[in-house]
C-alpha cells in the first residue's frame, strides 16, 4: 500500500510541476495560452483518474483488512498423548470464528480418509480428530511411513461467507530427526511452518480479492 500511494504521489507530484512549467512558459509568451489551458484541461482530467484510481485501491485494501480480522484460517497440527502417540488436531490460527466447518482428511499412504463437521471453532481452538485411523497408530517410528496428512473442506465466517480450508502436515520432515516430539520443533521447522501459513493466508486473501472484485 505505502509503494501505491508512492508511485500515486510521484505521479502527481510531475503532473503539477509540468502544468507549472507550462503556465511559466505563457507567462513569459513562450507557449501559446490556447495550448496550455488544452494542457492544463487534460492534467485535471488525469489528476482525477488517478484520484479514483487511488480511492478505489483504498476502498479495496479496507475491505480486505475488515476480511482478514474476521477471517478463520486452519492448520493441522500433531499433538502427542502418551508412550510416542500422537494424535491430529485442527487449530484455527485465524482472527475470526469459524462456523459450519466439513472437512475431509486423509493419510495419503494409507488411503484413509475421514469427514469431520463441526458447528463453530473460536480462534485459538482446535477440532480434535478423534480416532480418523482407527487401523493406523501414529507413532513416530513409523512416521517414515505415513507421507503427508492432508485437510481440504470449507468453513463459514461470521459474516456467512464461505472460506476454504486447505493444509497438508508432513510426517517426512520429522522422521528422522532424534528426539523430536510436538511442541520442540527446531527454528527451521517453525520458519517452515510459519511459510506455509503465510501461504494459506495469501491463499486466503487472494479469494477475499476474487470477491471484492465481482462485487463492484
Amino acid at each position: 500500500m505505502q509503494k501505491i500511494k508512492a508511485i500515486v504521489g510521484g505521479i502527481l507530484a510531475v503532473i503539477i510541476v509540468s502544468l507549472g512549467v507550462f503556465i511559466y512558459a505563457s507567462y513569459t509568451g513562450i507557449v501559446e495560452p490556447m495550448l496550455v489551458s488544452a494542457v492544463a484541461t487534460a492534467a485535471l482530467v488525469l489528476v482525477t483518474a488517478v484520484s479514483v484510481t487511488l480511492t478505489l485501491v483504498l476502498l479495496s485494501e479496507e475491505r480486505r483488512a475488515r476480511q482478514q480480522e474476521i477471517m478463520p484460517v486452519f492448520k493441522l497440527e500433531l499433538k502427542g498423548f502418551y508412550l510416542g502417540h500422537y494424535g491430529i488436531a485442527l487449530k484455527n490460527i485465524g482472527n475470526g470464528p469459524a462456523q459450519n466447518v466439513e472437512v475431509n482428511i486423509e493419510l495419503q499412504s494409507e488411503k484413509e480418509n475421514r469427514t469431520i463437521t463441526y458447528p463453530n471453532v473460536a480462534p485459538g481452538n482446535s477440532i480434535p480428530v478423534p480416532e480418523p485411523f482407527e487401523e493406523v497408530k501414529l507413532e513416530k517410528d513409523r512416521f517414515d511411513e505415513f507421507g503427508q496428512i492432508t485437510v481440504k473442506g470449507t468453513c463459514e465466517d461470521v459474516t456467512g461467507e464461505e472460506q476454504s480450508i486447505s493444509d497438508t502436515y508432513d510426517f517426512q520432515k520429522h522422521a528422522n530427526q532424534p528426539g523430536w516430539a510436538p511442541g520442540n520443533e527446531t527454528i527451521e521447522d517453525y520458519l517452515d511452518d510459519i511459510v506455509d501459513e503465510l501461504d494459506d493466508i495469501e491463499g486466503e486473501i487472494s479469494d477475499v480479492e476474487s470477491e471484492i472484485k465481482s462485487l463492484r
